[in-house]
């Protein structure tokens, strides 16, 4: 908890007028949007009823880029695969260097090894700004995200059986406020983060 109040000051001492980082939400293309939404599937056993025998790794998607939002579309990507919307909006905190001018925080709790479970908030998920925008990445993925600074995107192999919900919205950097506040409301158990000054 102190941390997020420590996270929450450092935010409200900052001026907003800092050159764009390109910090998105990052759609299938790998081009900005404003909000996606996937649906992964859950691995199933081969049954005639269903109409494919998923793996794990596939997911329905739509974004605000969508030519219609009424059907979510099955992707060509596999959720494991480095080019995926989780991977291209993650590629900050996976890269071995750290990008300067940016504050993040990643809670989950169910948080991976070497982490134990915690009796904070019911919450998963990734919060990083920029100065300019917040990008938040709220998610239902245990031990997710790992790898971190490690230069490759990991997507847990524990996930692979359940299905999943992924959604992440990007936020003009003003809101960065509003969303520290919704945070220390959750209780969210923050096993990495960094504050920077943005």
């Amino acid at each position: 908890m102190p941390l997020l109040v420590a996270f929450t000051l450092c935010v409200l001492s900052h001026s907003l007028g800092f050159v764009h980082c390109a910090l998105s939400c990052k759609g299938e293309n790998g081009k900005d949007v404003d909000w996606y939404l996937m649906y992964k599937i859950p691995k199933m056993k081969k049954n005639p009823l269903n109409f494919m025998q998923p793996n794990g790794g596939e997911y329905a998607y739509i974004d605000s880029a969508s030519k219609s939002t009424s059907f979510w579309s099955f992707s060509d990507y596999d959720i494991y695969s480095k080019n995926n919307p989780i991977a291209n909006t993650v590629a900050p905190l996976t890269a071995k260097k750290m990008p300067k001018r940016m504050m993040y925080l990643v809670y989950n709790d169910q948080p991976p090894p070497p982490y134990n479970k915690t009796r904070d908030g019911h919450t998963k998920g990734v919060v990083m700004y920029d100065g300019y925008s917040v990008v938040w990445l709220q998610h239902s993925v245990p031990q997710f995200l790992r790898g971190l600074h490690k230069g490759k995107y990991i997507y847990p192999d524990n996930g692979r059986e359940n299905g999943q919900v992924l959604m992440c919205v990007t936020f003009p950097g003003k809101e960065i406020e509003v969303i520290a506040k919704q945070l220390l409301i959750g209780r969210p158990f923050v096993y990495d983060h960094y504050g920077s000054d943005p």
